[in-house]
């Protein structure tokens, strides 16, 4: 394969490549492999190539968001946890804003999906501040589709309603 190739090349070259383009490579490779073969695989290949680069931060975040899928759905409050990690590792650095942001709405998934509805509640004032400060579009839709869910869930139809148009618009529907 074309990513297996370019990832052998990478590690047979690892001194002589940027490690920027190192990371790029493992990027492209992780998410082939979760396409054609597994999460777990990819989450294995993901844990490996970090230990190689223990300060990759972009590394790290890309391996705790991979473990977050692997429980988002069958246990949203643990999947909180890696999202969580990827904040911290990310500290307030503009150049991960986005893995931020990203990991911030993914939480309030959770939030929704375990019907925790207090931390949703408590949470994403302050998130949807971030998504705005850092014009984070995308999740800022992503967000209020959320809130729209959150109202649909608690039978407040018109407020959900509301949502739904304002993720609209964010999503350029």
């Amino acid at each position: 394969s074309v990513a297996g190739d370019m990832l052998n090349y990478a590690k047979s070259n690892y001194e002589q490549i940027p490690r920027e383009l190192y990371v790029s490579i493992c990027f492209v490779y992780a998410l082939i492999e979760k396409k054609y073969v597994s999460l777990n695989s990819t989450i294995d290949f993901l844990d490996n190539e970090r230990k190689l680069l223990p300060d990759s931060i972009e590394l790290n975040i890309e391996y705790e968001s991979h473990m977050a899928a692997k429980y988002l759905n069958s246990n949203p409050k643990e999947a909180i946890a890696y999202y969580k990690r990827i904040v911290e590792y990310s500290g307030n650095a503009k150049k991960y804003a986005k893995s931020i942001g990203h990991a911030r709405v993914d939480i309030l998934t959770c939030y929704l999906l375990s019907e925790d509805w207090t931390g949703f509640e408590q949470d994403f004032s302050e998130v949807l501040e971030y998504l705005e400060t850092n014009a984070l579009y995308g999740e800022q839709g992503r967000l209020y589709n959320l809130d729209g869910l959150y109202y649909w869930i608690n039978n407040k139809l018109s407020d959900a309603y509301m949502s739904f148009q304002e993720s609209q618009f964010f999503f350029g529907l």
